[in-house]
């Protein structure tokens, strides 16, 4: 998953997908992105953190999900 933000503000929602049980939620809360999955099995998540206004600086900033294996 790739995408590009230009985020105003520190905190919000990226991108949310919920089913009757799954969800999938990608979010920046004080600066810090956070994605969240959980198919039913529990929640399992990453982050990546930056100073609270480091990605509202006014340009496009890049975050780009890849799995390590």
């Amino acid at each position: 998953m790739s995408m590009s933000i230009k985020p105003r503000h520190p905190s919000g929602i990226l991108v949310a997908v919920h089913g009757d049980i799954d969800y999938m939620v990608l979010q920046m809360i004080n600066g810090t992105i956070r994605f969240t999955v959980d198919n039913g099995k529990g929640e399992l998540y990453s982050s990546f953190s930056k100073q609270p206004y480091d990605l509202c600086d006014g340009q496009w900033h890049t975050i780009r999900g890849t799995d390590r294996s």
